[in-house]
């Protein structure tokens, strides 16, 4: 049989050159992006102080996650909205440093041909919900969300487009808004959010990859922030921002808890609307579930879904340790070879 597709979402707790040696050596073309890791770069908490320094930007509330407490920020009294700028993000200075070790990886035959470097990265308005008072939300999301959008062109302007793929990472809109009951910004609604993210996926240049990581928040390996009842908030998001962007939209992950094996779970797929171009990626990829838990999701999966690839549920940065990434590879390769 033909091995499924297998896709890394992001935050291997590596250097960058060693998650580029061992993903290129565990996967060869069964992995079409290679992630950097994300340790240059962080995921939201590095934004923060980056806006909080921004001329026209004064503290505001404190945030309490349920492993994060950090600082708010919110405009000045009488602020010009359109005179604040955040200045340099972060984003382009650790790309251009990781696609060189890519590059170089890829040039040694380390990494297969074709293979594209990946970036993931908070929407605009996940940043939002972890760094700006809720109250200013509005005022400050277009502001920030230019500022980022032209980071990632920025990017594109020095990382050749035929090798980028940038990734969406969609985790406060499902937690706190669509399918969350308590959830802080539930004012926020499909349609609209669904608009934003089309617009993060139109703002790529035609030859970078897009794709979105549909995320429910890690708190602790195998534990969500929230956890899906099912895919249906999922699937239903997905088809809305298919619906709305413009550009390809390579692939779309989404998560699949541990302890979730029923069809249950997996029905809401049948309603998935993909684009000829997109390539589904379920994360059913458990360290401490092995290939027997993963193949009775896999078999409940394909009654819905009969093609898709596999990863992890959520980014591996915060809750694996280093030396547990070989094996967790090694386990991506025996799923991705499951029937």
């Amino acid at each position: 049989m033909t091995e499924r597709p297998i896709h890394l979402v992001g935050g291997v707790p590596l250097e960058a050159q060693d998650v580029f040696e061992l993903a290129g050596a565990s996967f060869g073309p069964l992995a079409k992006r290679l992630p950097d890791g994300e340790k240059r770069r962080g995921w939201l908490r590095p934004q923060a102080p980056i806006i909080g320094r921004a001329a026209g930007m004064i503290p505001g509330g404190i945030a309490h996650y349920l492993h994060m407490t950090n600082q708010r920020y919110r405009p000045a009294p009488g602020q010009d909205l359109n005179a604040i700028d955040f200045g340099p993000l972060g984003y382009c200075a650790a790309a251009r440093e990781s696609y060189a070790l890519f590059a170089a990886a890829r040039a040694a035959g380390k990494i297969a041909p074709g293979t594209r470097f990946q970036i993931s990265l908070p929407t605009a308005f996940g940043v939002m919900g972890h760094c700006i008072d809720l109250d200013a939300v509005r005022e400050v999301w277009p502001v920030y969300e230019r500022q980022l959008f032209a980071e990632i062109n920025a990017i594109a302007r020095e990382i050749p487009p035929h090798d980028l793929a940038v990734q969406w990472d969609i985790a406060v809109e499902i937690t706190q808004s669509l399918d969350n009951p308590s959830g802080s910004m539930r004012e926020f609604g499909e349609g609209e959010l669904a608009a934003a993210v089309a617009r993060a996926l139109d703002c790529l240049p035609d030859t970078v990859e897009g794709g979105i990581h549909l995320c429910y928040g890690d708190a602790g390996e195998d534990k969500h922030y929230v956890n899906p009842r099912d895919m249906a908030a999922m699937v239903a998001f997905h088809n809305a921002i298919a619906a709305r962007a413009q550009h390809k939209l390579a692939w779309v992950h989404m998560p699949v808890p541990k302890e979730r094996e029923d069809e249950a779970y997996f029905a809401p797929l049948a309603g998935l609307r993909l684009r000829p171009e997109t390539e589904l990626m379920l994360g059913l990829v458990h360290r401490r579930d092995g290939i027997e838990g993963a193949r009775r999701k896999v078999a409940a999966a394909r009654r819905f879904a009969p093609a898709f690839g596999v990863g992890t549920e959520c980014g591996m940065g915060r809750y694996f340790a280093p030396e547990t990434i070989p094996d967790v590879f090694a386990l991506h390769r025996q799923i991705a070879a499951l029937a």
